[in-house]
C-alpha cells in the first residue's frame, strides 16, 4: 500500500515515521544488526525477532526494496537531510550518551545497500562520500548531521567489493573518504575526530593497510566493527596508496593503447568547460547551501557563490525532494546575502533564486519572510520582502504566466508575418502581391472562405485562449493577515514606519496587500479581504506624504471591484466617499494622485448607475 502513494516523497515521509516509531522500542545495541550481511547468532536471534525487528523488516523495508524512487527520498530524507527533530536528539551529546535509536533509519539504508544492485549501492555512497570528505561540510555542518552521514558512511564501507565496482567510482569514494578522513583527524571536536578515526581505520583494508587508532579503545560502540591493530601513522601510508594508485591507473603508455582511430569520438566543441571550473556545479540545494556558507577568506570563495547562485533557480525549479527542508535555510542565506565580491548579474540571480523559493513553499517562506520585516533588517531587505510578496502573489496566480504567453504569440505573430509565403498562385484565393486590393473580393469573404478549409490560408488555426489556473486564492488570506499582524503589533515603532524612510516603506505595504487581493481573484474570501484593506487605508487617505496618498489610491482601485455598494455610501470623518474622491480629483498637490482620483471617481459612478437600473 505505501508503494501506491503519489508522490514518492509522500512515502518516503510516512515510512520515516513508521521507522521512528518502531526505534522507539528498539535498544540501540541492536541497532547494528541491521546493517550486518551476516545472519544473526544464537544469542541475537530473539531480539531479531522481536516485535520492532520483525516491524522493521515486514512493513519498512519491502516499500524501499520494491520502489527505487521511494528508496531515493528516504535516503535523502533520513541521511543527507534529517528532520530537525532527529537532529536535535543528538546534538551536543556526548558520544557514549547518544541514542542509537535515532540511528536506526540510515542504518536501514545502508542494510539495504546488501539487497540492491552494485550501481545504485555505490551511487549513494558516492553522494554520501562527497558530502562526508567536503572541508566545509566538515567545518561548517552541525555535529548531528555529520553523525547521521558518518554512521550511513561507516555501516556502508564494508559492503564495497573493489574487485567487482567499477574502478572510476571506486576511486572517487576512496578519495572523497580520505580527504574526510584527514580534515575531522585535525578537528579539535573529540566527537568529529572519532568519527574521521572509525572510517579511516574501515578504510584501511580496502587500500591493503591495517590500522588502529588507540583513542578509540575507550570510546568502542556498537557501531564501530573495526577490529585493527596497526599503529596510526598507517594513515599516511594509507593515503599515499591511494594517491599512487590514482596515478598510476592514469599513466598509461601510447604502446599499450588499445583505442583504434574508429573507437575515438568527436570532442564536443559546444562544452562549457563546466568541469574546469574551481567549484563543480551543485547538483543538489544542500550543495548551494554549503557553497553559500563558504568563508569569505577561502580562496574559491567567489566561484563557490557564484556557482550556487547560478544553479539555485533551476534547482528549485526542478522540485527536489528536500526543498521543503531546505527552503527556509536558503532563504536566510539569499536574503541576507552581500554582493561582496562586485559579482556580475548577482542582484538577479539572488532575486530569481528568493522568487523560485516562494512560489514552490509559500508557506513556510512566507512564514520566515513576515519574520524578517520586524527583526531589525535593512531598510532595503524589507523593501525586497515587500517586492517578493508582490511577485509571488502575482506568479501564483498564473497572472505572470499568462502575460509571458501573450508576449510570446505576440512575437510569434510578429515574425510570421514577415515570412513570405512558400506557395503563392493558384493554390491562394488572393495573390500574395495583391492581397490588400480590394476590387477582387472583400476580405470578409476571404476570412470566411479560409476559415472553411485547411487547404487555402490559414484556416483553423486560431489557437485556443489559454487558462491558468489561480493556485493562490488559497493562499491569499494567510499572506494577507500574517502582513496585517505585522501592522497592529509594530505600528507603533518609530524606526519602522517613521520618518521618510518609513512613508516609502508604508506606502510599498499597501500596494503588497493589494496586490495580494487583486491576485486573490474570484475566492470566496477576497471580498472580505478587500474590505478589511479598504478600512486600513481609508484613515491615511488626507496623509502629508504623496506615496501613501498615491497608495491609498490604488488601494482603493483594487478593492472597489469587491466591495459592496454600502462601502461608497459610508462618511469618513464626515466626508463622504464621493466628496473625497472629486476633491482629490481636483485639488490634491500632486499630478498622479489628481489622475488616479478622477479614474477612480468614474468607474465607481458608473458601477452605481448599473446597481440603480438593476435595483430599479
Amino acid at each position: 500500500a505505501v508503494t501506491k502513494i503519489t508522490p514518492h516523497r509522500d512515502a518516503a515521509i510516512l515510512l520515516r515515521s513508521m521507522v521512528r516509531y518502531a526505534a522507539s522500542e528498539l535498544d540501540g545495541k541492536h541497532v547494528c544488526l541491521l546493517r550486518k550481511k551476516t545472519k544473526p547468532k544464537a544469542n541475537q536471534k530473539a531480539v531479531w525477532s522481536s516485535k520492532a525487528m520483525a516491524f522493521l523488516r515486514h512493513a519498512c523495508l519491502p516499500p524501499l526494496k520494491d520502489s527505487e524512487a521511494i528508496c531515493d527520498h528516504f535516503f535523502r530524507l533520513v541521511v543527507m537531510s534529517p528532520s530537525p527533530s532527529e537532529s536535535l536528539s543528538v546534538a551536543g551529546a556526548q558520544e557514549s550518551d547518544i541514542d542509537a535509536r535515532w540511528l536506526v533509519m540510515p542504518c536501514i539504508v545502508s542494510f539495504l545497500l546488501s539487497t540492491m544492485s552494485d550501481d545504485t549501492s555505490l551511487q549513494y555512497l558516492l553522494d554520501a562520500s562527497e558530502t562526508w570528505g567536503e572541508t566545509t561540510f566538515v567545518r561548517m555542518t552541525d555535529e548531528s548531521q555529520q553523525l547521521y552521514l558518518s554512521v550511513f558512511v561507516e555501516a556502508s564501507i564494508p559492503l564495497i567489493n573493489k574487485d567487482k565496482e567499477d574502478a572510476e567510482i571506486y576511486q572517487s569514494i576512496v578519495l572523497a573518504l580520505v580527504q574526510g578522513v584527514t580534515v575531522r583527524l585535525e578537528s579539535s571536536n573529540t566527537l568529529i575526530r572519532r568519527q574521521g578515526m572509525r572510517v579511516a581505520e574501515l578504510l584501511a583494508p580496502l587500500l591493503g593497510q591495517k590500522l588502529h587508532f588507540a583513542e578509540l579503545d575507550e570510546s568502542r560502540n556498537p557501531f564501530s566493527e573495526a577490529k585493527n591493530d596497526e599503529p596510526t601513522s598507517a594513515i599516511t601510508t594509507a593515503i599515499d596508496s591511494v594517491v599512487a594508485g590514482a596515478s598510476k591507473s592514469n599513466d598509461i603508455s601510447d604502446d599499450d593503447s588499445v583505442w583504434s582511430d574508429e573507437d575515438l569520438v568527436p570532442y564536443d566543441l559546444e562544452d562549457d568547460e563546466d568541469d574546469l571550473a574551481a567549484v563543480k556545479r551543485p547538483r543538489y540545494l544542500r550543495d548551494c547551501l554549503r557553497l553559500f556558507r563558504t568563508p569569505s577568506d577561502d580562496k574559491n570563495a567567489f566561484d563557490a557563490v557564484q556557482a550556487a547562485l547560478t544553479a539555485i533557480a533551476p534547482l528549485i525549479e526542478s522540485n527536489p525532494p528536500d526543498l521543503p527542508d531546505l527552503a527556509v535555510p536558503l532563504g536566510k542565506e539569499l536574503l541576507h546575502a552581500e554582493d561582496k565580491f562586485q559579482m556580475n548579474n548577482f542582484a538577479s540571480l539572488r532575486w530569481d533564486g528568493l522568487c523560485a523559493l516562494l512560489v514552490h513553499e509559500p508557506v513556510s517562506v512566507a512564514n520566515f519572510l513576515v519574520e524578517n520585516l520586524t527583526d531589525g533588517s535593512p531598510f532595503g531587505v524589507r523593501l525586497d520582502i515587500l517586492g517578493l510578496f508582490e511577485y509571488g502573489a502575482d506568479k501564483l496566480c498564473g497572472a505572470a504566466n499568462l502575460r509571458e504567453n501573450r508576449e510570446a504569440r505576440k512575437k510569434l505573430a510578429a515574425e510570421q508575418k514577415n515570412i513570405q509565403p512558400k506557395i503563392s498562385g493558384k493554390r491562394r484565393l488572393v495573390p500574395y502581391e495583391s492581397k490588400e486590393r480590394t476590387d477582387l473580393c472583400s476580405k470578409p469573404q476571404i476570412d470566411a472562405l479560409e476559415q472553411k478549409t485547411r487547404r487555402w490560408g490559414q484556416g483553423r488555426r486560431n489557437s485556443k485562449q489559454q487558462s491558468e489556473a489561480n493556485r493562490f486564492g488559497q493562499i491569499a488570506p494567510m499572506w494577507f493577515y500574517q502582513l496585517i499582524s505585522v501592522w497592529i503589533h509594530t505600528k507603533d515603532n518609530v524606526s519602522i514606519w517613521g520618518g521618510g524612510n518609513g512613508s516609502k516603506f508604508f506606502a510599498n505595504f499597501l500596494v503588497a496587500m493589494a496586490k495580494i487581493v487583486e491576485c486573490s481573484g474570484n475566492n470566496p474570501g477576497t471580498a472580505v479581504l478587500a474590505l478589511d484593506l479598504f478600512q486600513l487605508a481609508m484613515p491615511f487617505r488626507q496623509a502629508d506624504s504623496s506615496e501613501i496618498r498615491m497608495a491609498v489610491l490604488v488601494t482603493i482601485a483594487t478593492c472597489c471591484p469587491f466591495l459592496p455598494a454600502e462601502a461608497f455610501a459610508a462618511s469618513y470623518e464626515g466626508e463622504d466617499f464621493a466628496s473625497y474622491l472629486t476633491r482629490v480629483a481636483l485639488r490634491d498637490t500632486d499630478a498622479s494622485c489628481r489622475q488616479i482620483a478622477g479614474i477612480v471617481g468614474q468607474s465607481i459612478a458608473s458601477t452605481t448607475d448599473v446597481l440603480a437600473l438593476d435595483g430599479s
